[in-house]
């Protein structure tokens, strides 16, 4: 029992106690299960284009160039969410790709390589479509079939020739 400052029966007041009303969503297992496996796919991705750069001097090819494309775009679609760029230019895009490519391994890497395999990420289907209608691994054979392709008809440019007649063989 506890007394007020004359000696009397303190009277307390006992508060109700409250707690917060916490309203959550349910739990989507088949959502969670999806975004995991999204989430390791792209791992996946990563650590295979991550390790075709590490042995690109002894091995290039196509396959890895690929590969190394992929985990790049992968790279640029983060750096531009992360930096809030609107396109992949500009110093906070950079630093954020820069850091996304430490990060992940691609050190000692130009950023006009990176460029080059990026582009060819996002262009690959019309760069598969292209190589397959190649015969030969001659570099006039390889224009003029890139002049014929479709899909790349709308796609013009230097730059997009360069990255072609990268790709042109094996």
């Amino acid at each position: 029992m506890a007394l007020n400052d004359l000696g009397g029966e303190l009277l307390t007041r006992r508060r109700p106690v409250t707690l917060a009303r916490v309203n959550l969503p349910d739990i989507d297992l088949e959502a969670e299960a999806r975004e995991a496996a999204e989430r390791a796919a792209e791992v996946r991705t990563i650590r295979a284009g991550r390790d075709a750069w590490q042995l690109i001097g002894k091995a290039e090819s196509f396959e890895s160039w690929r590969a190394i494309g992929s985990a790049l775009l992968i790279g640029k679609q983060h750096a531009l969410m992360v930096s809030g760029a609107n396109a992949p230019w500009g110093r906070n895009y950079t630093h954020a790709f820069n850091r996304w490519a430490k990060q992940f391994g691609f050190v000692g890497m130009a950023a006009s390589v990176r460029s080059v395999a990026v582009e060819l990420a996002e262009y690959l289907p019309a760069i598969e479509q292209w190589r397959e209608t190649l015969t030969g691994t001659a570099t006039q054979a390889a224009h003029s079939s890139f002049e014929q392709c479709a899909p790349l008809a709308s796609l013009t440019g230097e730059r997009l020739r360069s990255l072609l007649s990268r790709f042109q063989a094996g």
